[in-house]
């Protein structure tokens, strides 16, 4: 039973210009998804790389909150 899933005879299927379309955009779309996914967390990814630590990353990050912070109190 199992061969038979695994190597079904021929099914005579008919792929119309829509069903290649969809595979195409399904494709692409896999790839921006990756892109976006590597360009949004490209600073964590190359924060592993170099071996930086987890806590230097978080007082980085407080320090930009700092500042803006600032920044908003002197436009009030």
């Amino acid at each position: 039973m199992t061969l038979l899933c695994i190597f079904p005879a021929s099914a005579y299927a008919y792929l119309d210009p829509g069903t290649g379309a969809m595979i195409i955009q399904a494709v692409v779309a896999v790839f921006a998804g990756i892109a976006f996914f590597v360009k949004s967390n490209w600073q964590k990814i190359r924060g592993l790389k170099s071996g930086e630590n987890k806590l230097d990353q978080e007082s980085d990050s407080s320090e930009v909150k700092d500042d803006s912070d600032e920044t908003i109190n002197k436009a009030s």
